[in-house]
């Protein structure tokens, strides 16, 4: 059946698109107007029943598994494979419902991910044994692998370029447009700004084949095994192709493999299928990547998976421009909410398997792994009432920090304490040069306010708060975290998806704002899980001068649009609500600071 299946869909494909009297329109071989109707699902990673689930609450199929879509188009942002126990399922499930879906009026696309590219390249570390074993059907006793799971040989057979489901893999689009709509796995980098839609594709693909022929090659040599991965395989195919020895056509081979490996757009981390900064990094920095991008793909928007969203619900970003649609379809790996984006003329809305329909809702600037998964103002509502129940003296600081355990029923939460202050009631006195020595605890609700005011994201939750009768500050501990000083002093490599530059422009233009001249390398702090730069310890800082610190002024800033035109909109009246906490002085410092910096 399974063969079956893909000799009358290789026929459809021959025989061209949609038949007449539909209203959709193939304007080339990856763009498609006047779709009455997108489904749009996440990565699947061999969860079959759940994506059944899904389908069939998106009216794409039905109680049978039959294509219900009329003209829908389906599309799937790759990572059908790993993890999960039924991605032969999965595949099987799709090819068919292509098929069906082509009969019917409607299309089902699948967009290549980074582990269809695995997978098909030998890169097997997220295959699991069930996965392995649905393949066992297509090897014999006589090629099986020692040491191998049952079923390895199997699926490598299916995998290959002429096997059942790499012949159809390999085939599949890196991008494709629906409606202005763009749709491919990763995210989109500055490695894209020059390539049309159409020339995205046929270079991955190009460099693909190249790659899988040229390891076809270096199998038949032994120089590598089946089970080699690719990076410990470029190695090898490296230290041949160095070695320039006959037969000629290995060494060109081993060439091939290694250039592609390490250059190839879907196997570098910049590429469409690896690259997370559209899904992670800060649109400050970020947004006119995706712009430019999408210019050149001509799309309004794109629809990406490939980076699970904190929340395991879809989400946008930068206005709108991104949308997030992987919430871990695969419920026993990722705990998360598998789900479809449905979009039509009217309304763009999600479908859950276990809740409510809903609109898509916009995400924070910076997504964070929240504790307990709490917002802001659950955040400031625990650290002002939560039961206190250990205070620790910290050995770093000269205002003499301590460590708070606070508890609420099961959660359990870690902040800082400070209750320095040099000049009670700055904020309400008659100015005067003196009020720039202050060191005050009420700074660091300044810093966090402002910077959730500006769009930052980058300062930790503070509060007013009082212990043992003493006022001072409570901010929320970054637990895990490393500073710059110990990551540069033990040599640990950063490894975050949003460069270190992109993250230091945004520090020095929030201290520039706020005459932050008390920044060392041991308070630019990371959180290690994912390398986001964050800001602490600004008790020095909101001095009146109009100038910005002159350490600051031979820095670096990698200033963007989205950058100026957030500076653009601060006045007085934007930062009314730090008046509890800064002097109406220090507060016109910071619009004045503001313009001197739109400029840089």
């Amino acid at each position: 059946m399974r063969l079956y299946v893909l000799r009358v869909f290789s026929l459809l494909l021959i025989l061209g698109g949609p038949r007449c009297g539909f209203s959709w329109e193939q304007l080339g071989p990856y763009r498609y107007a006047g779709v009455d109707r997108i489904v749009a699902i996440g990565d699947v990673h061999g969860a079959l029943p759940q994506l059944r689930e899904v389908l069939r609450r998106s009216n794409v199929i039905d109680e049978n598994d039959h294509w219900r879509g009329g003209q829908t188009h389906l599309v799937s942002v790759g990572d059908l494979l790993d993890r999960g126990p039924q991605s032969r399922g999965v595949m099987d499930l799709l090819m068919g419902l292509q098929v069906e879906a082509a009969s019917a009026g409607g299309m089902v696309h699948v967009v290549m991910g980074n582990h269809e590219v695995m997978n098909l390249s030998g890169e097997l570390n997220y295959t699991s044994k069930a996965e392995f074993a649905s393949y066992i059907d297509l090897q014999s006793a006589a090629n099986a692998i020692a040491d191998e799971p049952p079923g390895f040989a199997g699926q490598r057979r299916a995998m290959a370029l002429d096997g059942p489901y790499g012949s159809w893999l390999v085939k599949r689009p890196v991008a494709i447009v629906v409606n202005k709509t763009l749709f491919l796995h990763g995210g989109v980098s500055t490695r894209m700004r020059n390539l049309d839609l159409d020339s995205l594709n046929e270079k991955a693909h190009a460099q693909l084949l190249t790659f899988l022929k040229a390891r076809k090659v270096l199998l038949n040599a032994g120089v590598i095994a089946p089970q080699t991965g690719f990076r410990a395989a470029q190695a090898a195919a490296h230290k041949r192709a160095q070695a320039n020895i006959e037969p000629k056509a290995v060494t060109t081979a081993a060439n091939e493999y290694d250039q592609v490996l390490a250059n190839g757009l879907l196997f570098v981390s910049e590429g469409p299928v690896w690259y997370r900064g559209t899904a992670l990094c800060h649109p400050f920095t970020e947004q006119q990547t995706t712009l430019d991008a999408l210019q050149a793909l001509k799309a309004d928007r794109v629809v990406i998976g490939h980076t699970p969203t904190q929340q395991r619900k879809i989400q946008s970003r930068m206005d709108g421009r991104v949308l997030r649609i992987d919430t871990g379809m695969n419920v026993d790996w990722y705990h998360g909410h598998p789900a479809a984006l449905v979009i039509t003329a009217e309304s763009t809305r999600v479908v859950y398997t276990d809740l409510d329909e809903t609109e898509v809702t916009a995400e924070n600037n910076r997504a964070w792994k929240r504790p307990w998964g709490m917002s802001d103002a659950g955040l400031e509502s625990f650290l002002k009432n939560a039961r206190i129940t250990k205070i620790e003296d910290l050995a770093t600081g000269v205002t003499k920090p301590k460590r708070v355990t606070l508890e609420q029923g099961v959660r359990k939460i870690r902040a800082v304490f400070k209750t320095l202050d040099t000049d009670p009631k700055l904020e309400k006195r008659r100015w005067t040069r003196l009020g720039n020595r202050s060191d005050r605890y009420q700074y660091e609700v300044a810093a966090y306010r402002l910077d959730r005011l500006l769009g930052f994201n980058m300062v930790p939750p503070a509060v007013l708060r009082a212990i043992n009768g003493k006022p001072g500050v409570l901010q929320y501990w970054i637990e895990g975290a490393i500073n710059e000083k110990d990551r540069r002093t033990r040599s640990i490599p950063y490894t975050g998806e949003c460069t270190p530059r992109s993250q230091y422009t945004l520090m020095n233009v929030f201290d520039a704002l706020i005459y932050n001249e008390d920044r060392t390398l041991a308070n630019v702090l990371y959180s290690k899980r994912d390398w986001n730069l964050w800001l602490i310890d600004h008790t020095r800082a909101f001095r009146s001068d109009r100038k910005i610190p002159p350490y600051l002024r031979k820095a670096r800033f990698d200033m963007t649009p989205q950058l100026r035109d957030m500076l653009a909109k601060i006045d007085k009246q934007k930062l009314a609500a730090l008046a509890p906490y800064l002097h109406p002085k220090q507060i016109s410092a910071i619009v004045a600071r503001a313009k001197l910096v739109k400029r840089l």
